[in-house]
C-alpha cells in the first residue's frame, strides 16, 4: 500500500501543519469555531464567563461536517442540491453526544441529519458513517458493507485507513488530524478535493 506522509517544517505553525493566511489556517479556524459552537450547545454554561476549549469529540464532530464541503458524495447519497445528507454514528462512542447538536445544520443548500446506527443494515441511506472505537471486533464486516453500499466511513480506530476505512482521525499531541485512504474514498463514488488532500496528515493508496 503506497503512502504519502506530510512533512513538517520548523516553525510552531508548521509543526502543527498550519500557516497563517493559507487554506490550512482557514480550515482550522472553521473547525475550531464549529467545535466551540457544538460545545456550547451540548454543555452546561461555564462559570465566571469563561469558555473552556471544546473537547476532542467536539472537534471531531466539526470535522465530520467540514468533510462534506470537501468531499463530493456519490449521486445516491446526495440526490439533488436541496437534499438531506445523513451522518450516521455507529457504536457506543462519545461522538454521538458531540455530533447530535449538529442535526439540522445547513451546508451548501443541504440539510445535515445525524442519526444513531447500531447494525450494518442501518447504515443504508447514510452519506457518511462514523464508526466508534468499540466496533473494532467487527470492523472488517462494517467496512465491507459500507464499501458495497458506497458509504464513506470515518473513525478514530487505530490504523483505520489501513483496514480499508476512508478517513481516520489521529491525535498528534494535542491536535486532531486525519489520514485518508484515497482508494477507499474513491471506491464509494466520492470525489475528494485537492484542498482536503493537502490538509491530510497522511494519504494511503
Amino acid at each position: 500500500m503506497a503512502m504519502v506522509q506530510r512533512t513538517c517544517g520548523r516553525s510552531r505553525f508548521q509543526r502543527n501543519g498550519f500557516l497563517p493566511g493559507r487554506p490550512e489556517s482557514r480550515w482550522l479556524t472553521a473547525v475550531v469555531i464549529m467545535a466551540l459552537a457544538i460545545f456550547l450547545l451540548s454543555s452546561t454554561p461555564p462559570c465566571r464567563g469563561e469558555t473552556p476549549p471544546p473537547g476532542e469529540y467536539q472537534v471531531k464532530a466539526a470535522y465530520l461536517v467540514r468533510f462534506l464541503k470537501y468531499v463530493e458524495l456519490h449521486g445516491e447519497a446526495v440526490a439533488d442540491k436541496d437534499s438531506t445528507i445523513v451522518i450516521g454514528i455507529l457504536g457506543d462512542s462519545p461522538m454521538w453526544s458531540a455530533a447530535s447538536p449538529l442535526d439540522g445544520t445547513r451546508l451548501q443548500n443541504h440539510v445535515v441529519r445525524v442519526r444513531r446506527v447500531e447494525e450494518p443494515e442501518e447504515m443504508r441511506g447514510c452519506g457518511i458513517v462514523f464508526i466508534g472505537a468499540g466496533e473494532t471486533g467487527r470492523l472488517g464486516q462494517l467496512v465491507e458493507f459500507a464499501g458495497h453500499n458506497r458509504i464513506l466511513t470515518v473513525s478514530d480506530i487505530r490504523r483505520f485507513v489501513y483496514a480499508g476505512g476512508g478517513i481516520g482521525f489521529v491525535n498528534r499531541g494535542k491536535h486532531v488530524r486525519f489520514e485518508i485512504n484515497r482508494t477507499a474514498v474513491q471506491a464509494t463514488g466520492a470525489r475528494i478535493s485537492s484542498d482536503l488532500l493537502r490538509l491530510a496528515d497522511r494519504i494511503v493508496e
